[in-house]
């Protein structure tokens, strides 16, 4: 039970990639206590939790003027009032 307690503290109000994290080590860290035989069983058996949506990149300025232009050389009236 107190590893259990330990563990929600751990956790408590971490973000997802933090806590993705966190559990990776923890499995690795009980997979090498195993293999010198300090522990029987693995007591993380979690998977993890996922991403969280990444937010959408924006282009760096070369690619913005570079795509400027290919608008302008190739694109349609909409096409260029899409990236005016």
């Amino acid at each position: 039970m107190a590893l259990a307690k330990l563990g929600a503290m751990y956790f408590h109000q971490s973000k997802l990639d933090t806590i993705n994290r966190r559990q990776s080590s923890l499995r690795a860290y009980f997979s090498w206590a195993i293999q010198e035989g300090h522990i029987k069983e693995n007591p993380v058996r979690v998977r993890n939790l996922g991403e969280l949506p990444r937010a959408p990149r924006s282009l760096d300025e070369r690619l913005y003027h570079r795509l400027l232009r290919v608008v302008q050389m190739h694109g349609s009236k909409r096409d260029a009032a899409i990236m005016f």
